[in-house]
């Protein structure tokens, strides 16, 4: 049985639940949203299901915070500029 942290109660079956949703083993191109009101785990899930998942992938990036990030001053340039970069140090490796 999974266990991620012992202070997240129920996190397992919620990370089993949304990689089963992923369907990460497919070739098709897959979309899943989180949505619900503030403080509810939205991003610890997507962290957890995140860190699961990225080995799974030749190049993989967590964006976090975007809504406040892309907000800011230049703060869409910074997000893309974190993307790419993750992009950039992949293809160094291949």
């Amino acid at each position: 049985m999974p266990h991620y942290d012992d202070e997240l109660v129920g996190i397992d079956s919620r990370i089993n639940n949304m990689c089963s949703l992923l369907r990460t083993d497919s070739e098709e191109i897959r979309f899943e949203g989180i949505w619900g009101m503030g403080g509810i785990g939205k991003t610890t899930l997507a962290k957890h299901v995140y860190k699961k998942i990225h080995n799974q992938f030749d190049v993989s990036c967590f964006l976090e915070n975007v809504r406040e990030v892309s907000s800011e001053r230049d703060g869409l340039l910074c997000l893309q500029r974190k993307l790419l970069s993750h992009l950039k140090i992949s293809s160094m490796r291949i």
